[in-house]
């Protein structure tokens, strides 16, 4: 791709070429519609160019890393965008012979696939239950208070609630070119939204695609946060997503609410990844005692002097002034 200023829309698919694919043949009675088709098409990569000058501005005011990342970026296919009568654009990705949205009103479908999701799926919650305390234990005596001050709170059905007018967190697979993202806030408060879209080409095309100035701008506005993974392989995604809980706070993993955008076998993978792991996000931050044990374990051998390196060893002499940092010690370093 060249350089920012003489940057060209990915190409428009020839309509010819397109209906040829779909397996119909053009009829000399359709040469007028062809026409004005094509014209929309001039009209669309116009657009196109437009919307990516000013995606690539907003990202460089909010996410500066992205715009540094696309701005010059050159996609692996050739990426074509074409428009029906309604001038929706929609990817066709020229080497998998394959329709990004097999629409010819791709919004329309986005628009459909969010009421699909607000209408019948449901966030799951996390539901603590009181747990026996045969020790005295701090974590268990205060897990079990905060417990019983919840359910008199919201009762004890805490099943999983329908989406209304707000949710804290999703997670949605897939970015395709961006529409359902704005039909999204334009429905619901969304108050972090994690985007994993594992194919860069298709979120270059976003670029060209879809009103990122405004969507982030309006995020910004309200007070939210939006975090997007790029690329992620299933082996990355857990790491990354951990990262993010670690910055907004670990409490957000305890709602759960996913939304598969589209289907493909990388977004299938990251989908498997999410359901087996998921889980340890929220379950494996520790135990208080655990961490009162050890405090109170490695002041009574610093108290009694105990030895924590072997005195019968000689570490050569490059490695003697070393620093040494031991990140829990645990029953694994005994010998």
């Amino acid at each position: 791709m060249p350089g920012a200023s003489e940057t060209t829309a990915p190409c428009a698919v020839t309509l010819e070429r397109l209906a040829a694919q779909q397996g119909s043949e053009l009829r000399e009675g359709e040469r007028e519609a062809l026409l004005t088709l094509v014209d929309l098409q001039r009209q669309m990569g116009d657009r196109l160019l437009e919307n990516f000058a000013h995606s690539i501005a907003a990202f460089r005011r909010h996410i500066p890393s992205i715009a540094e990342a696309f701005e010059h970026y050159r996609p692996q296919e050739s990426l074509e965008f074409f428009c029906s009568h309604n001038s929706q654009p929609n990817l066709y990705l020229s080497g998998r012979k394959r329709i990004l949205y097999p629409s010819h009103a791709p919004i329309d479908l986005c628009r459909d696939q969010v009421e699909s999701l607000l209408s019948e799926q449901m966030f799951k919650q996390v539901n603590y239950d009181h747990e026996p305390d045969p020790y005295g234990q701090i974590h268990v005596r205060y897990m079990n208070e905060a417990i019983t001050a919840l359910r008199a709170q919201i009762g004890e059905d805490a099943r999983p609630r329908q989406i209304n007018s707000s949710a804290p967190i999703l997670i949605m697979l897939g970015c395709g070119l961006g529409y359902q993202i704005a039909e999204l806030y334009s429905r619901i408060e969304i108050g972090n939204l994690i985007i994993i879209e594992p194919d860069l080409d298709i979120f270059y095309a976003s670029l060209f695609a879809f009103d990122w100035e405004g969507i982030l701008d309006y995020i910004k506005g309200e007070g939210n946060s939006i975090f997007i993974m790029l690329g992620q392989s299933p082996d990355q995604l857990f790491f990354d997503l951990n990262a993010f809980y670690r910055r907004h706070g670990p409490f957000l993993a305890g709602y759960a609410w996913t939304y598969v955008h589209y289907q493909s076998p990388q977004v299938e993978a990251l989908g498997k990844v999410l359901l087996r792991d998921y889980s340890s996000i929220y379950a494996g931050m520790g135990f208080f005692d655990d961490h009162l044990f050890a405090v109170s374990h490695a002041c009574r051998h610093i108290l009694e002097g105990r030895e924590f390196v072997r005195g019968d060893t000689e570490l050569p002499g490059e490695w003697l002034s070393t620093p040494l940092l031991v990140v829990g010690n645990g029953p694994s370093l005994d010998h």
